[in-house]
């Protein structure tokens, strides 16, 4: 496990987790000394205890004229992370409310060919369809999709609860179709 990884995690960088570090190890000191452990320039090392201090990760004490720099008990990630998983439950319901939205967005979709088709029919019951299904059928459909299709379709659509009510052309073909409306879920 390297502790240099993890502390990245809490949004130090890398110079910022080198002078955290000098810190934990040398205890109240002054920023010579913590640039020093760190090897980091001295000059730097100021504005990364100052970052560190807004932090919350870092006390500034004044000893005489010195400015002692000394870091917070080693819990004080565990604020950090506790105030991170706050804000994330503060804005979760409006990630919430943006997935929910994402999925009603419309999608296009192109079919080709009697392939295509075939999956237009399955997507009314594959992709949970809920309520009644309105069509227009010729009697050619089964012919072009073939009988097996045609019953496959019908046997999975009854079984989905998905009622159709169909429209179609005043043919032997369809009435005879219209006979199993009670049985296969639908209105011709």
């Amino acid at each position: 496990m390297n502790i240099k990884t993890i502390l990245e995690q809490f949004d130090l960088k890398p110079k910022e987790i080198e002078v955290y570090l000098a810190c934990l190890e040398l205890g109240s000191s002054n920023a010579i000394a913590i640039a020093k452990k760190a090897a980091v320039i001295r000059t730097t090392v100021y504005d990364i205890l100052d970052s560190l201090i807004s932090k919350g990760l870092i006390v500034q004490s004044q000893k005489g004229k010195k400015r002692l720099f000394y870091a917070e008990e080693p819990e004080k990630l565990n604020n950090l992370l506790e105030e991170k998983r706050k804000k994330l439950e503060e804005i979760m319901p409006l990630l919430k409310s943006m997935y929910n939205t994402a999925g009603t967005k419309p999608k296009i979709r192109y079919y080709e060919g009697k392939e295509g088709l075939r999956e237009v029919y399955r997507d009314t019951y594959r992709f949970g369809f809920k309520g009644n299904l309105l069509a227009f059928v010729t009697e050619d459909i089964v012919s072009r999709l073939g009988l097996d299709f045609a019953n496959e379709y019908i046997q999975a659509r009854s079984k989905h609860k998905i009622f159709a009510k169909v429209i179609g052309p005043d043919t032997e073909a369809i009435k005879a179709y219209k006979k199993d409306d009670k049985k296969f879920y639908k209105e011709t």
